[in-house]
């Protein structure tokens, strides 16, 4: 590898990149719940591709969905000392920064594939939903991509 290759590669760099899906099925009025987490299969400009469990929807169901980018920094190593009014504050501006942070959609999924596994391969079309925060979400996982085939291609050369 050379030398500006191995430059070129930062700890951040693989840092991944975390969100939580939570899925409500507005027709059959109940909550997706998955023995294991939600995925993203695939983003697209005004839908996406999700990995649900086998009895979560069906094609032409109305979903309401919540997805939340996770924080990825550690914790600060030690606790100060903190009145009842900084704890309050503290609460207060990380629910309104979650809040910020959420993208809530109503979708309609168009096309539902059963999996080897089980699972369930849900494309959805977008209905309601925040086209900049959705575009900013999805702008997030581009840039990572292009850094990584950067990457991969610099290394090879």
């Amino acid at each position: 590898m050379s030398d500006q290759a191995k430059s070129l590669i930062k700890h951040d760099d693989f840092v991944e990149l975390k969100y939580l899906v939570v899925v409500r099925n507005t027709t059959t009025k109940t909550e997706v719940k998955p023995a294991t987490p939600i995925t993203i299969a695939e983003l697209r400009p005004k839908g996406l591709v999700l990995r649900l469990p086998a009895s979560a929807c069906t094609t032409g169901h109305m979903l309401l969905l919540q997805i939340v980018p996770k924080d990825n920094k550690k914790p600060p190593a030690k606790k100060s000392a903190k009145t009842h009014e900084q704890l309050v504050k503290e609460k207060e501006l990380a629910q309104r920064e979650f809040l910020a942070a959420a993208i809530e959609i109503t979708a309609k999924t168009m096309l539902v594939q059963l999996t080897d596994d089980g699972s369930l391969l849900v494309e959805v079309s977008f209905y309601q939903f925040d086209e900049k925060k959705w575009r900013k979400f999805v702008e997030t996982f581009e840039a990572r991509q292009n850094k990584i085939h950067f990457l991969v291609k610099t290394i090879k050369e």
